[in-house]
């Protein structure tokens, strides 16, 4: 009878262990922060992992007295590469240093929004190629890096809902 009930107890627990975090679809994305072209061996690795989306980052936003808030370290997508990645989803990427908001205003933070949209526009238009105009990449959202913190947030904030209704994007 003892022998039973340890069955009948262990098959319970047994059959009542089921995996429901099963995982169904996994999309695969990557981070690419260099500053040159992604070149064949990266192109091959993307395709080979089945990466559905490519976050590229294209300038980094930081503020000097001279010259106020300015874009440096850009990175112009190549055309070449993302034509060979037609079946990735894009999403271009900024960095903004956190400092920039100690000297902003919402007037300025709104010019900012204004620069960052057109730029992002600008890598991602249109070029000639083979005697027509070709999109360099399509996007859906953009993705805005910052480490603020709790006195910018506020800033940081209205800077990204600024963004969004400039670009229309998510």
């Amino acid at each position: 009878m003892k022998k039973i009930l340890v069955l009948v107890l262990f098959s319970t627990f047994l059959f009542s262990c089921k995996n429901d975090n099963k995982v169904e679809k996994v999309e695969r994305a990557f981070y690419y922060w260099k500053g040159n072209a992604l070149g064949d061996e990266n192109l091959s690795q993307i395709k080979k992992l089945k990466v559905n989306k490519l976050y590229v980052k294209l300038f980094e936003v930081d503020y000097s007295e001279a010259r106020g808030n300015f874009p440096y370290e850009k990175n112009r997508p190549s055309y070449y590469d993302f034509k060979k990645l037609d079946s990735v989803d894009v999403v271009p990427t900024v960095f903004i240093k956190n400092g920039i908001f100690q000297y902003n205003d919402e007037k300025s933070l709104d010019k900012l929004a204004d620069n960052i949209v057109f730029l992002i526009n600008k890598y991602s238009s249109e070029v000639e190629y083979s005697g027509r105009k070709e999109q360099i990449f399509n996007y859906k959202e953009i993705q805005i890096d910052c480490d603020w913190t709790k006195s910018t947030k506020e800033k940081y904030f209205y800077l990204l809902k600024k963004i969004k209704e400039l670009s229309k994007k998510s």
